[in-house]
């Protein structure tokens, strides 16, 4: 069993706006008495200190390190690393340097929290659209180059130069990196093998081209491209789940923002990973968010009702949550029990313990005696463990189940337990699959726990669990590419044109 909780705390303060920006990461200082006590701790500087327990982190919470062929060499890293950070001064480059460590494992889950310089930039950013860069907003003075193609930057394909920024972002795969790198700002400029000059040459596919220098971000005074309305049912909104009901096409639109709903927070709390106040108070905050399980049976119903023949289900932009969520969902599809879900191994820590201390412990009395931290476990709670069974109630009526069209849609932005839900459909046939690759690796790293460095502060996330999906043959997939595989356009951005809802219309009618 899953439960990929991507964001581990409530804010509480948000909750009353009915789940705008409901969570964010609990992020809890790590020590290790081997480590402080080590002679390179005592002796090194902050900087030095962080690394060794940065480095700490993992080797004993990713599950990468407890496989017999690690992704990185830990000794080699620690070696180097430790040199090089004698003379450091500088809080960004610190963070910069963990995280060109983390980017080499290709794993979204696991990152550091940087707070880049990002007020002196050049005063440009773009869109990726279909293997494109589009120039989407710029300072007033270059207008008229708006809307353009960019093709290279200082004589250099685009492609290339936005690849060199690998190491500033933990990425799955290079999908997920171009699709969220917008603008390059002076500070991760400054290193890079392309800046060859004072100035940023842009060249566009039209052969002109303009220079750029470095602007405050305060004092630039951006243009932008105007796109029309989107032409779909899709809206942006903060609850993480919505339906619409389109009778005279007999569709049932199901837009999935977030797999985050009420019962998810309560799970959290009851498994010790929410603390602070009584289950009375804690019930309070929680009363505006809503819950996934009540959502769907008012969808099933409702389709039921109306004699609905096809179900959308947009999952474009969802970062995930709760995987259980998502199994929820497929249980209203086909039988649970036929199902074919992710193989979840979970690697025991001191770390995941200070998240979860209530999960930690009925791992360990399920484990008994064999129970050792750093060990990688299968799942030993299963489904009809309390803790998870009252939270997460599956529909086990087969005469509930619906028989119509289901469509899946994906974009770029689709990932973690969101894209989970694309997988397993994909792998079991379930309905139809449209949109954009993935950013995601179908087999991948998660279940981030998020940490703290005693003497930097420097925040970060690491996974400690790896999910093996359905079809184990296709495991070595950078990505996922949908059955219906259909990527937006620049012209499709500009004329609110959406290409998936259009195909949904063109082919269930």
């Amino acid at each position: 069993m899953k439960t990929r909780q991507v964001i581990m705390c409530i804010a509480f303060s948000f909750l009353s706006q009915a789940f705008a920006k409901a969570q964010q990461i609990n992020y809890i200082t790590y020590t290790d008495s081997v480590i402080l006590s080590s002679k390179e701790y005592l002796k090194g500087n902050d900087y030095q200190k962080d690394f060794l327990l940065f480095l700490d982190i993992l080797e004993k919470t990713h599950p990468a390190f407890g496989l017999p062929n690690p992704l990185l060499d830990i000794k080699k890293i620690r070696k180097e690393g430790y040199k090089q950070l004698k003379n450091l001064d500088d809080i960004e480059k610190f963070g910069f340097y963990l995280e060109s460590i983390v980017s080499e494992m290709n794993d979204g889950h696991t990152f550091i929290h940087n707070q880049y310089k990002n007020d002196v930039l050049y005063p440009m950013s773009f869109r990726y659209y279909d293997g494109d860069f589009y120039i989407n907003t710029i300072n007033e003075n270059h207008k008229e180059f708006l809307g353009k193609k960019i093709v290279k930057l200082n004589g250099f394909a685009i492609y290339d130069v936005l690849m060199s920024f690998r190491p500033l972002m933990s990425c799955d795969n290079d999908i997920f990196l171009i699709d969220r790198f917008k603008s390059i700002t002076s500070f991760v400029w400054q290193d890079n093998p392309y800046n060859t000059q004072e100035v940023l040459t842009v060249m566009c596919d039209d052969g002109s081209s303009f220079d750029l220098n470095y602007e405050n971000i305060q004092e630039i005074k951006w243009v932008g491209v105007e796109p029309q309305s989107l032409q779909s049912p899709y809206t942006n909104t903060k609850m993480p789940f919505r339906y619409q009901l389109y009778p005279e096409n007999g569709i049932c639109y199901l837009q999935f923002n977030a797999c985050i709903d009420q019962n998810t927070l309560r799970f959290q709390y009851h498994s010790g990973g929410i603390s602070g106040m009584s289950e009375a108070e804690f019930e309070d905050k929680i009363k505006l968010v809503p819950r996934f399980d009540t959502f769907l049976q008012e969808v099933f119903d409702t389709i039921k009702s109306q004699s609905i023949r096809t179900l959308v289900v947009d999952v474009r932009d969802n970062p995930g949550g709760n995987s259980k969520l998502c199994d929820q969902l497929l249980s209203w599809l086909t039988p649970i029990d036929d199902i074919k879900l992710f193989d979840s191994k979970i690697r025991m820590s001191k770390l995941m313990e200070a998240h979860y201390p209530e999960i930690v412990k009925l791992f360990k009395e399920g484990a008994g005696d064999s129970f050792e931290y750093g060990m990688i476990y299968d799942d030993l709670l299963g489904e009809s463990d309390t803790i998870y069974g009252k939270f997460f109630v599956m529909n086990h009526d087969k005469d509930n189940l619906f028989k119509g069209n289901v469509v899946f849609i994906q974009d770029n932005g689709t990932f973690s337990s969101a894209a989970d839900l694309i997988v397993i459909a994909y792998d079991n046939k379930i309905g139809t699959i449209i949109g954009e690759e993935g950013a995601y690796r179908p087999c991948n790293y998660g279940d981030v726990l998020g940490f703290e460095l005693p003497n930097t502060k420097v925040k970060g996330g690491v996974s400690h669990c790896y999910f093996t999906r359905p079809d184990k043959d296709a495991c070595c997939n950078n990505s996922l590419t949908p059955t219906i595989h259909i990527q937006r356009t620049w012209y499709d951005y500009l004329e609110g044109h959406d290409p998936w809802w259009q195909w949904v219309l063109d082919n269930y009618k």
